[in-house]
């Protein structure tokens, strides 16, 4: 271990989101990704399975498009064995049809008020100042999108459970630079 003044201000889980290539998903489990998520637009039930058995993380989950309806939502959680969804918008009538599965739900207006049966909310930067307005179970994991003006303010957001960053393309195959990502996440302890 290097020795030296580090800024580690608190424990924070880290969760990876839109992750459609092994690249990323080796990243960010090797960096100790609590959780890693899948875009069911951008990615196949194929390609998720196979990212799946390289990465070793606590759980994974799917980020669903707005308009998926309980036979989308089956075939992905019956064909990856992933029971856990990122939504932005649900249709509440879904939720009793599956009751295994754990919802995280996307917050990009935090005026919303329909925050039930939630295992986790994601809290954009631009939403950040209204945090304290949101009301939920405390079982409810609270993560707020990990950026360079978040990162000074981690220590004084309670109760966040962690942060969250999105995945994207690779340069080239296998090839991509993490340095900016890199420097954001040496400056926190990340809880596995």
């Amino acid at each position: 271990m290097q020795r030296g003044i580090y800024l580690i201000f608190v424990w924070m889980k880290l969760v990876a989101y839109d992750i459609v290539n092994l690249t990323d998903a080796r990243y960010f489990a090797a960096r100790g990704a609590h959780l890693i998520g899948f875009s069911a637009i951008s990615s196949t039930v194929e390609e998720v399975n196979a990212i799946k058995s390289w990465v070793d993380v606590p759980d994974f989950f799917i980020q669903l498009p707005d308009n998926a309806d309980a036979d989308f939502i089956w075939e992905w959680q019956e064909r990856t064995g992933i029971n856990k969804f990122l939504v932005s918008n649900i249709n509440s009538d879904l939720i009793p049809l599956f009751p295994k599965a754990k919802w995280i739900k996307f917050l990009c207006d935090v005026d919303e008020t329909e925050l039930i049966d939630l295992s986790a909310i994601f809290i954009q930067m631009e939403n950040m100042d209204k945090m304290s307005s949101i009301e939920v179970d405390d079982d409810t994991d609270q993560f707020i999108e990990l950026s360079s003006s978040v990162i000074d303010k981690l220590d004084k957001m309670k109760p966040i459970s962690g942060v969250f960053i999105q995945g994207g393309a690779e340069d080239k195959i296998g090839l991509k630079s993490y340095e900016v990502i890199d420097e954001l996440l040496d400056r926190i302890e990340v809880e596995y």
